[in-house]
């Protein structure tokens, strides 16, 4: 019987350094989703007015808004 419980307890210890990887996909996974919801918010949905209110009137910000939105990214950086 004890030695039922040592390998349970070893087989249970032993998924451990498995669980970053786990938890390191599961946070990409949830940001990346995170980054797409933002920018189609920012190039798709955003109303005229609010537009307006936030880069039309700056111009370096106006052209970051029309970089990023002309060529929208599946991920960050890019890849």
């Amino acid at each position: 019987m004890n030695k039922l419980i040592a390998l349970a307890v070893l087989a249970t210890l032993g998924g451990c350094p498995m669980l970053p990887a786990a938890v390191d996909v599961a946070e990409e996974t949830a940001a990346t989703a995170v980054v797409q919801s933002a920018e189609r918010t920012i190039c798709r949905n955003i109303p005229v007015g609010t537009w307006r209110r936030l880069y039309g009137s700056n111009p370096v910000r106006a052209q970051a808004w029309r970089e990023l939105c002309a060529n929208p990214v599946e991920t960050p950086g890019g890849a």
